[in-house]
């Protein structure tokens, strides 16, 4: 068994922290691992079909893996699944007249689901089952798109219209802003790193950027031309990092050093949300065919 990067990344401990003095992003890595997730095992997802599979419409925004083994997929107002036992169907799973325009999900340790809305300015949290439990987080953030349960057990929003990182604890307390930088243009997908650090795409910028574990500062991962207007970002099992360059219709792999290793394209459709599978299969969501596939 093995940890999901996504959702059951154990941090890397024993690596010391960046001995670059001009590396903002440098970071002081646990001395202990830190559980913060769900362990699911290799095989549970048999896989799409290579043609992908469309939930509804033509505007997925958020993917993630669920604690089930299962591909959760937002479109518009609602999160559809799409389950192992039959990975060529997607079914609504959650919705709630409160929450539309919806961007990024995750999950917690017990398998509650979280969902930015943009036109609620909120965070709302579902039960297992897909019931709508309550507004988790409505402070401090403007324009919510991803939220990301950090090593430290607390929730990690991007705040598109604040170029900030809000961080809410466990029982939904507003703990401020995390991290802020002008740069940050428009924060959307966030991935946390082997070494505690944090990856953020800024889609205004053009630019993926990393934020140190104690928020001192950050360092450019990849930028324009190499990516045009950045969403999801997520980390593999072997440490690359893979990145939807949203404007190119194109999915990119860097190495654990962040040097670009392989570019894809994935036209006619433009890559959105992004995840990867215990079994390192790249799974995106394309803006305008609406279509959830692998990549390569």
């Amino acid at each position: 068994m093995r940890k999901l990067p996504v959702l059951a990344f154990l941090v890397a401990c024993g690596t010391p922290p960046s001995e670059d003095p001009t590396d903002p992003a440098g970071t002081d890595v646990p001395t202990e691992p830190i559980d913060i997730g769900l362990e699911l095992e290799p095989g549970c997802w048999p896989g799409l079909p290579v043609a992908g599979v469309v939930p509804a419409g033509v505007n997925p925004e958020g993917v993630r893996l669920g604690p089930d083994c299962a591909i959760y997929v937002v479109e518009a107002d609602s999160v559809w699944r799409i389950g192992p036992e039959d990975p060529s169907t997607a079914t609504l799973f959650a919705s709630d007249p409160s929450l539309t325009d919806l961007q990024g999900l995750d999950f917690d340790g017990e398998g509650r689901l979280y969902v930015a809305s943009r036109q609620a300015n909120a965070i709302g949290r579902f039960s297992a089952d897909g019931t709508f439990l309550d507004l988790f987080a409505t402070t401090t953030f403007d324009g919510p798109n991803t939220p990301l349960f950090g090593p430290d057990g607390n929730l990690y929003v991007s705040s598109r219209n604040t170029a900030s990182i809000v961080r809410f604890a466990p029982d939904g307390a507003d703990l401020g802003v995390w991290f802020t930088d002008p740069l940050l243009d428009s924060p959307e997908g966030m991935a946390f790193a082997p070494d505690g650090s944090l990856v953020v795409s800024s889609r205004g910028s053009s630019t993926v950027y990393r934020v140190a574990a104690a928020a001192t500062g950050m360092a450019t991962v990849v930028g324009a031309p190499d990516v045009m207007s950045p969403e999801g970002v997520r980390f593999a099992s072997d440490g690359t990092l893979w990145v939807a360059s949203r404007d190119d219709a194109r999915v990119l792999q860097l190495s654990a050093d962040y040097d670009l290793l392989a570019v894809h394209d994935v036209s006619p459709g433009r890559p959105i949300g992004l995840d990867i599978t215990p079994d390192d299969e790249i799974v995106v969501a394309l803006r305008e065919t609406g279509v959830v596939r692998t990549v390569p």
